[in-house]
């Protein structure tokens, strides 16, 4: 069971010998680690070089521009040999075991499109932050068939953190890959639509660590009002062109309404006391901006009133799935 990994990289060179020490590490190793440079203007290169000098299994790809990070995947993907793709990134590592136990389990279940895991997210200094996901697609590990994750989807979402997926590659080019006009949700949509067509693996273990920043792609994203409209409206249309019935026409909708709620909550979070990117949302009302607007973010009270609001209004999850993420949170 041969694997790929895939690591894009864009002037990253602090944080990139961190990710490749902890790929080369893991029991087993990958057969081979792509580096897509694109188009680094700081060290990055060199240090890329570096390591393929030392370690055969190392290969570098260098964009001549720089193209954006679904761009790079989909060049090491295009490049990658393996039956099954890791997309690691430069800021992030993974922890002992991960690949190990990801094959055995796809190993286990054929007809699975990826396994993914948890996920700790930490500072820059190593604090634990959070961890992901938020809502569990089941307690302990389990194969989800497709039967069971369209169920899923229709109740909860964002189960599939990208820094714990392993696919298998033939699925995952049957479908053609990341839609680089999607930017930051490229991968997301992918493991979605993967999930209800063929059932994917979750384990209970902590897979990665992800370093939280506030310059990385979907920060900047989510936080940035005309991006997070436009990305928002692409993923809509790609939704309804590509999932299978009846999803193609209920989900679009409600995945709006998630991501709205997800913007809203990471703004919520970010510094300041504006509040004109969660009022500036497509999905909500007059209404609901009157109300936003008045509660406004400069306190907790009024934040925990906000989400409280657009919780009632979008309807982004299932009750019980939120229930259910608050016990297991006040939990750990």
């Amino acid at each position: 069971m041969s694997l790929s990994v895939i690591v894009p990289n864009y002037n990253d060179a602090g944080r990139l010998p961190r990710a490749l020490r902890a790929l080369l590490r893991q029991k087993p190793q990958p057969d081979e680690i792509i580096i897509v440079d694109d188009a680094s203007t700081d060290d990055s290169a060199a240090i890329a070089e570096s390591f393929q000098r030392r370690h055969k299994i190392i290969k570098l790809i260098r964009h001549p521009r720089n193209r954006g990070a679904p761009a790079a995947l989909n060049t090491g993907l295009a490049a990658a040999t393996g039956e099954f793709v890791y997309f690691g990134a430069s800021d992030d590592f993974v922890l002992g075991g991960f690949f190990g136990e990801a094959l055995a389990a796809l190993r286990a279940h054929p007809e699975a499109a990826y396994y993914c895991a948890n996920v700790v997210l930490v500072s820059v200094d190593g604090t634990i932050v959070d961890f992901r996901p938020i809502l569990l697609p089941s307690r302990t590990a389990a194969f989800i068939p497709p039967r069971e994750a369209q169920q899923l989807l229709r109740n909860i979402d964002n189960w599939a953190v990208g820094q714990s997926v392993v696919l298998r590659r033939r699925q995952l080019v049957d479908v053609g890959g990341f839609d680089e006009a999607l930017g930051s949700f490229c991968d997301g949509i992918i493991y979605r639509l993967l999930a209800i067509r063929d059932g994917f693996c979750f384990s209970d273990r902590l897979a990665t660590a992800w370093e939280v920043r506030s310059d990385a792609l979907s920060a900047r994203s989510a936080l940035s009002q005309s991006e997070s409209s436009r990305l928002i409206e692409a993923a809509r249309r790609r939704i309804a062109e590509i999932f299978p019935p009846p999803f193609n026409t209920e989900y679009p909708d409600l995945f709006v309404r998630r991501l709205a709620f997800n913007v809203a909550r990471l703004a919520l979070k970010a510094p300041g006391d504006d509040i004109s990117l969660i009022v500036a949302l497509p999905t909500l009302t007059d209404l609901d901006r009157r109300v936003v607007s008045m509660l406004g973010k400069d306190t907790r009270l009024s934040r925990v009133a906000v989400l409280a609001w657009l919780t009632l209004r979008l309807r982004p999850f299932g009750w019980r799935a939120l229930l259910e993420a608050w016990v297991t949170r006040r939990a750990t």
